[in-house]
């Protein structure tokens, strides 16, 4: 860390922390709240995907995956069957899971970097337990507008994937034989610790990820004290945005604006959700500059994309 940068986060945070003894109160009933979204939507909605894909790899459960996928994502997207893995843990596993996946994936070298990064770059999706089970059902009114919001969010990832796709690249497809010998030649540590392993590892992401959210939430909040309106909830949401989104959603009337401004947010995945991810997206060599701005050309994109489904299907 250069000293420029230190000097300035010393600044940023001094100045953090006389505003929240300031607005102590304050602070303290958007803290509650903040933690109240960890552990009501959070982490239930994280936790069973980061145990189960711990025990997945763990019995050559991403082998198996990977070999059936590879039909699909090698013809469409010129990705392996462990590249379409990552894909799917991050439609239902959510931020940042794609990244924690491709992690993991490295380290098993089951995949290269550049299959990697530009799968992590473009599928970086917000849970789908979470975009149907709790926004969708916020406001029943706007169930019509969410669904296309969801759909933009999605296919956007999708199209930006096949768009830079490698058409000369070549088939490395996993075969039969080799998806045996990989069940043979695995030598599996006993379950007992392996499952204390799988506690650990589990426990130590969501802590990670419990805190960003918590910081960048404070950071959040304060926002409100300074911005109103569309200003304030697209500011809030490029910070935070899970509990930008459920406020949205929670305003009656809303305006055309504020579904640019979810698709935006719920795209782009907020300062929040990079810092959750920035320790597995070191492997897939990806820097947090390029992060930031592939996450900003897909939030464009699905605007576009969400404009025209609204004008077409909903005016």
């Amino acid at each position: 860390m250069t000293d420029k940068k230190r000097i300035f986060l010393a600044i940023f945070f001094t100045a953090l922390t006389f505003i929240a003894f300031y607005f102590s109160q304050f602070t303290s009933q958007q803290f509650y709240q903040t933690l109240q979204l960890i552990f009501r939507v959070v982490i239930p909605s994280l936790t069973p995907f980061m145990i189960l894909i711990h025990f997945v790899i763990l019995f050559n459960g991403i082998d198996l995956l990977g070999f059936f996928l590879q039909y699909v994502s090698y013809p469409i997207f010129k990705i392996s069957g462990y590249g379409a893995i990552i894909i799917l843990t991050s439609i239902f596993g959510g931020f940042p899971y794609s990244a924690i996946m491709a992690n993991e994936l490295l380290k098993e070298n089951k995949i290269d970097q550049e299959e990697a990064k530009r799968i992590v770059k473009y599928i970086f999706f917000p849970s789908l337990a979470f975009m149907l089970s709790t926004l969708l059902n916020v406001n029943l009114t706007y169930q019509k507008e969410f669904q296309l919001i969801t759909f933009s969010v999605y296919f956007t990832g999708f199209l930006l994937l096949f768009l830079t796709r490698n058409k000369k690249q070549q088939k490395n497809f996993l075969s039969k034989e080799d998806l045996l010998l990989k069940f043979k030649k695995e030598q599996q540590n006993s379950l007992t610790s392996s499952f204390l392993s799988i506690i650990q590892n589990t426990l130590s992401s969501l802590i990670h990820i419990a805190f960003s959210i918590l910081i960048f939430s404070m950071f959040k909040n304060y926002l409100s004290l300074l911005f109103k309106n569309q200003l304030l909830y697209l500011i809030s949401g490029i910070f935070e945005f899970s509990g930008t989104s459920i406020a949205i959603l929670l305003k009656p009337n809303l305006q055309f604006s504020y579904y640019v401004i979810l698709t935006f947010i719920l795209s782009f995945s907020g300062f929040s959700v990079f810092f959750q991810a920035l320790p597995y997206l070191k492997s897939s060599n990806l820097t947090l500059k390029q992060m930031i701005a592939s996450r900003f050309l897909v939030a464009i994109i699905s605007v576009v994309i969400f404009s025209i489904l609204y004008f077409f299907f909903l005016l």
